[in-house]
């Protein structure tokens, strides 16, 4: 049998979800977003997860591909975001990952 999570509801009721885990769910829900990866070394890795990127789902390990990626670039307490040229994207292992920061985007 399947071990199913939960997510609290308004009224604090819990809810079956279908999915495995919340990396499922979240990732299920087929939005687009700008990602902050933070690394368990310190390191950031941002992009845009959207149609061409792809991650991993249970009882596989977690992986995420990132389509685009972007440099994170500072300004006193502004956060700006380039993207790399060229890039083709970039693939990150659940080992590497400490969290994850997500913001909606447009397609």
């Amino acid at each position: 049998m399947a071990n199913h999570g939960y997510r609290f509801r308004e009224n604090n009721s819990k809810m079956l979800m279908p999915q495995e885990t919340p990396w499922d769910y979240v990732f299920s829900k087929g939005e687009c977003f700008f990602v902050k990866i933070h690394l368990k070394d310190g390191d950031v890795i941002c992009g845009r997860y959207a149609g061409k990127s792809f991650t991993s789902a249970y009882p596989q390990a977690a992986q995420i591909f990132i389509e685009e990626q972007f440099i994170l670039k500072k300004d006193g307490d502004e956060e700006n975001l380039c993207i790399v040229d060229n890039s083709a994207g970039i693939w990150i292992s659940e080992n590497e990952i400490s969290w994850i920061d997500f913001r909606v985007c447009d397609l």
